[in-house]
């Protein structure tokens, strides 16, 4: 699922998803903690908005791993 949904998620989730949430960006850029699953959206959000915690959560141990190895790629993995 992740493949086939990265690219779409890399051109629109930011400046085409999120504003059709009402004021979420706002709020996200004064920094919130934010709950989401694992994976390429948590980091997208996290590298956006860095005032925010952004806490991705997975029940599959290997999702888990991938996403805080992309994470810690991009210098933002606490785990």
């Amino acid at each position: 699922m992740d493949g086939a949904g990265r690219l779409g998620y890399d051109e629109q989730l930011i400046d085409g998803y999120l504003p059709l949430t009402g004021d979420l960006p706002a709020r996200l850029a004064e920094g919130i903690r934010v709950a989401g699953g694992t994976g390429h959206c948590v980091n997208l959000l996290a590298a956006a908005f860095p005032r925010s915690e952004v806490v991705g959560y997975d029940l599959a141990p290997d999702a888990i791993d991938a996403a805080r190895r992309e994470a810690a790629d991009g210098g933002r993995c606490r785990a």
